[in-house]
């Protein structure tokens, strides 16, 4: 028997519990279908709205309340998620733990960009904020730093910060704003990053390692880009992946985070939910930025319930992070 109809009013009971002035078509619509999406396990439209249980018959009308849904603009995605997203932060603050956030980037085909920053809750990842472009390539700093800013507007006073950046091009200015705030980083580079190392040429970062007896470059030996950044750096091969991993680290932080690597299985984990394993983003033929970002919202509800309660655990497997590595 579908658990559809009674999770979707324990979640309906919870948004309007947050958000007290919300429009009913929302609180009403918006909790059935995060938990047809808690129990399809996809992004299909079509296939959510062949469980939609609605009164009607037909199957058309059922994939057009979705749509209609999607493309509601009074479904504001940094609005609805902010106070569950401060409820998490919070929490992790209570129990006297670092915010470990990851950002990464998905594409969808060449129709569109995810940039995503999220937070590590436990063994679950949770997303925070997003953004939805119709770009083909990176979205680069000032991108990053409009999401970044939206999730650290939402941070408890004196939250300590650990960001892990990977697989996205990094900048002086994303180097410069983190540094700022004073957070803890851990920030994969590519090896073709040109540094200026201590005497004075501009060497690649898998250059400059050939030089090393070491794994680990410190602060003092290189400066990054133009405005000469300074940081930590160091090189590490997995026992199971081919390519090593070069990660800046900030310098209050121990070489020994170099091989850390597990850190960055929160920004696996999360995608891991948006992918095959989970809710499967791109199998989406959605064609328009607004209603992916309405999606994408509906899929960070259903992860958020995941990690609030074990209620419908067998579907919340896919999405549940791995163990951090020491």
């Amino acid at each position: 028997m579908s658990i559809v109809p009674s999770l979707a009013e324990e979640i309906r009971h919870a948004l309007e519990t947050a958000h007290p002035q919300l429009r009913k078509t929302i609180s009403k619509k918006l909790p059935l279908l995060v938990a047809v999406m808690l129990e399809a396990q996809t992004a299909n439209t079509a296939e959510l709205a062949a469980i939609l249980p609605l009164a009607t018959p037909r199957g058309d009308m059922r994939l057009q309340w979705i749509s209609r849904l999607l493309s509601n603009p009074l479904l504001a995605s940094n609005r609805i998620i902010e106070p569950f997203a401060r409820q998490l932060l919070a929490e992790i603050v209570e129990n006297d733990q670092i915010i470990l956030i990851t950002m990464n980037q998905e594409k969808l085909g060449d129709r569109f960009v995810i940039l995503i920053v999220n937070v590590r809750a436990g063994d679950r990842t949770f997303p925070l904020v997003w953004r939805v472009e119709t770009e083909t390539g990176h979205l680069g700093f000032e991108w990053q730093r409009i999401i970044l800013e939206q999730m650290a507007a939402w941070l408890p006073e004196g939250a300590k910060v650990l960001l892990t950046v990977d697989r996205l091009p990094v900048s002086e200015g994303l180097f410069r704003w983190v540094q700022a705030r004073g957070w803890k980083y851990r920030i994969h580079l590519q090896e073709n990053l040109l540094v200026d190392s201590k005497d004075g040429e501009a060497t690649a970062l898998a250059d400059l390692f050939l030089k090393s007896s070491t794994a680990e470059i410190p602060a003092a030996t290189i400066r990054l880009f133009e405005g000469r950044i300074t940081t930590n750096i160091g090189k590490w091969q997995s026992t199971d992946q081919g390519e090593p991993q070069v990660v800046a680290i900030d310098n209050s932080l121990s070489p020994a985070m170099v091989r850390g690597y597990g850190l960055y299985q929160g920004i696996d984990a999360v995608f891991a939910g948006f992918r095959s394993k989970g809710f499967s983003l791109k199998d989406t033929q959605l064609h328009y930025a607004i209603r992916i970002d309405h999606l994408v919202l509906v899929m960070s509800l259903a992860m958020y319930w995941c990690k609030q309660t074990e209620h419908h655990n067998g579907n919340c497997q896919a999405i549940r992070a791995k163990n951090v590595i020491a």
